[in-house]
This record gives C-alpha cells, sequence and structure tokens, in this order.
C-alpha cells in the first residue's frame, strides 16, 4: 500500500499534491514533477537495491544480541534517562565473534570463523530471497564506538561500505515494559552511482505518544535534501511534512488526518499552491491555477507518491541491526 508516512498510513495524499506543483505557481527556477520524481526514485534506488542492504532488510530483525548495556535504561515511571555505560554489548558477547545464519533454526549462531573485528561483532550476509542453502555475499560489522554503535555493511570484494552510520539511543524502562525510547543516527549509503547522506536521523517510540520521526537526507548528485518529519500517535491520527529542496526550489507539504482521511496543503518557494482533503483513497485537490494534471504528471504522482512510502520503511530496514541491538522488544515500523 502507498503511504504518505509510514506504510500504514493511507495512501497518496502528500506526494500527490507534490507532483502537482509544476502547474500551480512560479517557482525560482522552473519546477519539473517528473525530474524530481526521478531524483527521488534514485534516492530510494540506493538505499534499496544494494543486495547488502537488501540482505540487512530480511535478515537485520534476527540480529540479535541480547539486552544492551549502552541504551539508558531505566525503571518504567517518571524516572528519566540517565548516563550509558561504556560498552554498547550486552555482557557475556565475545568481540570479534562472526554469527552465520542457520537455516535450520532460522537464525544467527555463533561460529568460529575469523576476521571480525576485535571491538565488535560480524554478522554474514546472504543472498534474499535465502535459499535452502544460502549464498554469502558480505557482512555487517556492528562496532562498539563507546558511546555509540557504528554499522558498516560490505558486498564481498568491496572495500568501500554499502552502508555506513552511527547510532545511539536512550530508553525508558527495560525489557517487554520499555515506556520510551529515541534512536538518533547519521552516516550514508551507497548504492549506484549516488551515496545518499543521512544528515540527521532521530526515530522515538511512546506508549503514550506513539512514533515520530525525523529523517534529514541530503544526495550530492541530485542537488536534493530531503527533510521528512512524521508522527502517528495511538489512536493512529496522523500530522506530518516533507519538504524536498532541489537546487534554488523548495517545496514543503504539510498535513493531517487519520487512517482513511487526511487533508493539508503545499507551499512552494513560499506560495501556497494547493490545497487537498477528503478520503486518503481519493482526495480533492484544489490548485491555485486550476486546471488538470496530464498523464505524465499523475505518473510522476505515482513515483512520488511511491517515495514518501518507501523512505521511511528504506530508513528503518537499513535500521534493523541498531534496533534490535537497542530496542529489541519495541515495535518497529510494519515494512514490507
Amino acid at each position: 500500500m502507498t503511504a504518505p508516512f509510514p506504510r500504514w498510513v493511507p495512501a497518496t495524499v502528500v506526494p500527490a499534491a507534490v507532483a502537482f506543483l509544476a502547474t500551480c505557481g512560479e517557482s525560482t527556477t522552473a519546477f519539473d514533477p517528473i525530474a524530481l520524481s526521478q531524483s527521488t526514485d534514485a534516492v530510494i534506488s540506493a538505499m534499496e537495491n544494494s543486495p547488502a542492504l537488501q540482505s540487512i532488510s530480511v535478515l537485520g530483525d534476527k540480529m540479535t544480541l541480547g539486552a544492551p548495556s549502552l541504551v539508558t535504561a531505566t525503571p518504567p515511571g517518571p524516572s528519566h534517562a540517565t548516563a550509558a555505560s561504556a560498552s554498547v554489548f550486552p555482557p557475556g558477547i565475545p568481540l570479534g565473534a562472526t554469527f552465520v545464519y542457520d537455516p535450520a533454526q532460522q537464525k544467527y549462531v555463533a561460529s568460529d570463523r575469523t576476521g571480525a573485528p576485535s571491538n565488535g561483532v560480524r554478522f554474514i550476509l546472504y543472498a534474499v530471497p535465502l535459499a535452502a542453502q544460502p549464498s554469502e555475499i558480505g557482512h555487517v560489522d556492528l562496532l562498539d564506538q563507546s558511546t555509540a554503535l557504528r554499522v558498516q555493511a560490505f558486498l564481498t570484494g568491496n572495500t568501500s561500505p554499502a552502508l555506513d552510520y552511527t547510532a545511539s539511543a536512550s530508553v525508558q524502562g527495560s525489557g517487554d515494559a520499555i515506556t520510551a525510547a529515541t534512536l538518533s543516527g547519521k552516516g550514508s549509503v551507497s548504492g549506484g552511482t549516488l551515496t545518499v547522506t543521512i544528515d540527521t536521523l532521530t526515530q522515538t517510540y511512546s506508549t503514550s505518544a506513539g512514533i515520530g520521526m525525523r529523517h534529514k537526507l541530503s544526495v550530492a548528485e541530485e542537488a536534493l535534501s530531503i527533510d521528512f518529519q512524521a508522527t502517528i500517535t495511538l489512536l493512529q491520527t496522523l500530522q506530518g511534512t516533507l519538504t524536498i529542496q532541489q537546487g534554488e526550489n523548495t517545496t514543503v507539504v504539510t498535513g493531517s488526518g487519520t487512517l482513511t482521511s487526511f487533508s493539508g496543503k503545499i507551499t512552494h518557494n513560499g506560495k501556497e499552491v494547493i490545497t487537498f482533503s477528503g478520503p486518503s483513497s481519493d482526495p480533492v485537490f484544489l490548485m491555485a491555477s486550476g486546471g488538470q494534471p496530464t498523464a505524465e504528471q499523475l505518473a510522476a504522482l505515482k513515483k512520488l507518491a511511491d517515495f514518501t512510502s518507501d523512505l521511511p520503511c528504506a530508513i528503518a530496514n537499513l535500521l534493523k541491526p541498531a534496533f534490535k541491538l537497542f530496542t529489541p522488544t519495541v515495535p518497529s515500523l510494519p515494512c514490507s
């Protein structure tokens, strides 16, 4: 299902509006929704099409090491986070260990293989979908940085990582009684000819407030920057902002609603150009300039819709090793 923010949020409303901007008003430079959708497609391709990242998206949930020691674990209640300990890994995990996937048990198990970093652990990556005898394609290293976790994924034979980020976390509660968690990170993803720089990454969870996220990314090759913010409450009310800047053009989409309806507005270079409202499956768009989108613009609309649903899930997938270490019992985004 295509969705304006996480996948479970109903479809097409925010990105659909973005695609209409070429017909909605003047821009500092010519605004081309087709070119924009091509750029955002390239971002998702860089984040999803690497075999290493595809493997992590499938196997990341199985990269478990037990309860972490770095995250700030506090009893449930009004108490606040305290200082983190000096290691990200739980007691008893031998540094330098390599974990391989056991298809019979459908989980990772420790092996006697050597080569893992002395300040971390290594998980072997396999081609997906998994075969009866999985085919090894690379590895992901989880490195203890004392105050943070560094995650580096490599394809076999490559010396440059396909994925490289650092992450830290603060957690209230412990075990199955976590009441709040914040995971922060930054790094980069390389795929094809693009490098996606993750400038700011923050994801929050609260049993009282729900899920929040803010992701700021940039792609120098596309002269593109993206700022994505969203909150989803426990009652499944939604609020979000998507900002796309490319060259001299800045497009800001703001919206709020529920799982069944959504409304909001879009500004382009500071000028309101469109409002939208109605059911998520069939919203009504009111453009300042009037008129209808062309078939080509509609095709770009669909690609942009895919982008806004795929982006948070692509980030959630690459973060799986960190999530499983820091917050193994916190619900993750239900991404396919």
